[in-house]
């Protein structure tokens, strides 16, 4: 089948020749001549009309897009990667009031709230941490406990101050939200890596990722889906931690990294990983969650009790984007008016409330779920104050005609797809009919290791590229193919002797397909 801009050449010269006859219009024969071999000389032309509008509009769309990217307005003042870097292992670091000297100092840090109209998130900041020190960070949702680790990353803006970090230390960073690779269990811990047995069990304990190693289905080499879909939250954050001890960095910020687990998991990981395989490490210990400040402070009865805080080398208390308290736990608790001691009383008494709460709500549910039900009453009456049953049937009636106009445009609309006939279409509907009943009876694991994004270019960018690519080069093939029969008849009619120097072109012609045949699969392996 011919398609349209390939046939409307021929047409338009067939068309134009019959009305210039008809009317008698004074042309010659080498007049005709020259029309039509300007009609043909477009055909090719004219045949890329429509794939050249296709290419224009996706070629507008990708350069507004790039226009939107490379015209946005650049932020004038940035840190670099890590914050302002200095050299040197073992330099030592000193204030300017002479105050702070450390000797192995890995990160400075001073803001101050100088810049009039601006909206800081952290300021009059002052801190360093030591080499080897666990400090934790706490305070109140909103304090500027995660937008510290930030600005320690270099991912916030800095106004005034300095921020210095060890040029020499690696950082592993451990996000709120874990990130997660669409690669095995394994390569996403590993983060290309040396592979070190010994090094990968030991942090696979101390994660407590043991167990769930061995349930999943190829352990330790299971393809993870996208964003870790087949892993649930604390499989994935216990997966970014495990990732971090094993990089073995100098510094190691944590971002609240057991929020999403279990409380006896919580205190494994804390036990054998942070201030066990990190013990040397300089950990800056971020926590959101209220159970986690839970100290042996507490004398009230309750399930469980964590003590995390009480561990670290240093705390610092966050308040209102700056640091309100800090100090060792001891100190901060002798102070019986300061905010770190206000919170850990809260939190105990919070705790001790905890299963009160818990068994009095199945009652309360109880007592709620008669007075949720329904009435038919309540109903009956709602359509007497509409109107009674004459508005009732009027609704109804207009509803069943919406119902039949939405069914019937669909059913002529089908009708009138059908009443087309189309090769090509036809051949592509069965392809993506196929394609999505082998996805339907697909298994659930194919869902979890195959990335959506994978499936839905299947069926939107491949199957495009099957509708318009294969029937265009289809049509071409033939037409060709027929032009060059055609004219080797011609010409054989004319000059008999052309017909020697057919037999040499197709043995050249078939030894040239059958080196692409034997080349195809060695060009797509170097693709």
């Amino acid at each position: 089948m011919l398609s349209l801009s390939q046939m409307v050449p021929i047409l338009a010269t067939a068309l134009t020749l019959l009305a210039m006859t008809i009317f008698k219009a004074d042309f010659s024969l080498l007049q005709a001549f020259i029309y039509v071999s300007i009609i043909n000389s477009l055909r090719l032309a004219l045949g890329h009309i429509p794939f050249c509008l296709r290419a224009i509009s996706e070629a507008a769309n990708a350069c507004s897009r790039l226009k939107q990217t490379s015209t946005d307005k650049e932020e004038s003042k940035q840190t670099t990667r890590y914050g302002t870097t200095y050299k040197g292992h073992n330099e030592k670091r000193t204030e300017n009031n002479g105050e702070l000297s450390e000797d192995r100092l890995l990160f400075a840090a001073e803001e101050s709230d100088d810049e009039g109209d601006v909206v800081l998130t952290l300021h009059d900041i002052t801190m360093s941490l030591c080499q080897g020190q666990l400090v934790g960070v706490c305070g109140a949702v909103g304090s500027g406990k995660s937008s510290l680790i930030q600005a320690i990353l270099g991912m916030m803006v800095k106004e005034s101050g300095t921020l210095a970090i060890n040029q020499s230390q690696k950082i592993a960073y451990v996000a709120q939200q874990a990130w997660i690779m669409n690669a095995t269990v394994r390569e996403n811990i590993l983060f290309g890596k040396p592979f070190n047995l010994k090094r990968y069990k030991q942090v696979i304990e101390a994660c407590s990722l043991s167990m769930d190693l061995e349930q999943l289905p190829a352990g330790d080499q299971t393809e993870i889906g996208e964003r870790g879909v087949n892993l649930s939250g604390g499989q994935k954050q216990r997966v970014s931690l495990a990732r971090a001890v094993y990089s073995d960095t100098e510094l190691v910020l944590l971002d609240d990294p057991l929020s999403a687990v279990d409380a006896h998991v919580g205190q494994h990981i804390f036990t054998h990983c942070i201030t066990g395989l990190l013990k040397n490490k300089t950990v800056l210990f971020v926590t959101h969650q209220l159970q986690h400040i839970i100290c042996s402070f507490c004398n009230w009865s309750f399930t469980f009790i964590i003590s995390f805080l009480n561990k670290c080398d240093y705390i610092l208390m966050m308040k209102d984007g700056r640091i309100f308290q800090e100090g060792t736990h001891e100190e901060l608790m002798e102070d019986k008016t300061g905010e770190y001691y206000s919170l850990i009383k809260f939190v105990c008494k919070t705790s001790e409330r905890k299963e009160y709460k818990h068994t009095d709500l199945s009652s309360k549910t109880k007592q709620l779920a008669p007075n949720d039900t329904f009435d038919r009453v309540v109903f009956w009456d709602y359509v007497k104050a509409a109107g009674g049953c004459g508005s009732a049937m009027i609704v109804a009636i207009f509803i069943v005609l919406y119902s039949f106009g939405m069914t019937f445009v669909n059913y002529w609309i089908s009708v009138w797809l059908e009443a087309n006939f189309s090769i090509y279409l036809k051949s592509t509907f069965n392809q993506y009919k196929k394609m999505f009943s082998k996805l339907l009876s697909s298994p659930l694991s194919f869902f979890d290791v195959t990335p959506s994004g994978q499936v839905m270019n299947r069926f939107s960018k491949d199957i495009d590229e099957v509708e318009t690519s294969i029937h265009y080069s289809l049509d071409s093939t033939c037409r060709f193919l027929a032009q060059v029969i055609g004219s080797a008849v011609l010409i054989s009619i004319a000059v008999p002797y052309f017909l020697i120097s057919i037999l040499p072109a197709l043995i050249i012609l078939n030894s040239f397909f059958s080196s692409i045949h034997f080349l195809k699969p060695y060009i797509w392996n170097e693709n």
